[in-house]
């Protein structure tokens, strides 16, 4: 008879990967094709940064041109490629010292629930850190040609909105 194998790390972290997307796919679900559902999928773009301690490619906000066009309206785009030029440029912080999607610099082990905000074209966020900090975040869309595209992030608390944090950049 061989060894019994402990349950490892391996598992620990793909059993939180799928209670992470478990918790935004019901939401998505229950939506229909809409706003709701742009952030679902942005949030399954990215979910692996909850269960990956390193490694996994640069985040959202470090992509090119293209692939924040296909997240963000066109003037959060541009605001988020010009944070992207002043990071290039002074090899350090700029506007943003964070990841505004998980309204924190280490995501890992959060959970996200998502559902309709208050208004039409908003998503409310729910995050769930280990420790049990819980933040809420809301994302205003707006409707363009391409579809739904995120134009703000709203955080909890003293902090100033994604697009006023990023008008601040030099």
């Amino acid at each position: 008879m061989g060894a019994m194998r402990r349950p490892g790390r391996r598992h620990a972290v793909t059993g939180l990967a799928a209670l992470v997307l478990a918790a935004i796919a019901p939401a998505a679900a229950a939506a229909g094709n809409d706003a709701l559902d742009h952030v679902t999928a942005t949030y399954r773009q990215i979910a692996w940064q909850a269960v990956l301690e390193t490694g996994g490619g640069p985040g959202l906000l470090d992509g090119p041109a293209e692939r924040l066009g296909r997240t963000f309206d066109p003037a959060l785009a541009a605001l988020v490629l010009r944070q992207q030029r002043c990071q290039a440029r002074s090899q350090g912080v700029c506007a943003l010292d964070f990841d505004p999607f998980w309204d924190s610099q280490d995501p890992v082990g959060t959970t996200v629930a998502l559902s309709p905000g208050a208004r039409a074209g908003e998503v409310k966020v729910v995050l769930r850190q280990p420790g049990g900090r819980q933040t809420t975040l809301v994302h205003q869309l707006v409707q363009t040609p391409a579809g739904w595209r995120i134009a703000d992030i709203r955080f909890g608390g003293q902090r100033p909105s994604l697009k006023t944090l990023l008008q601040s950049n030099p």
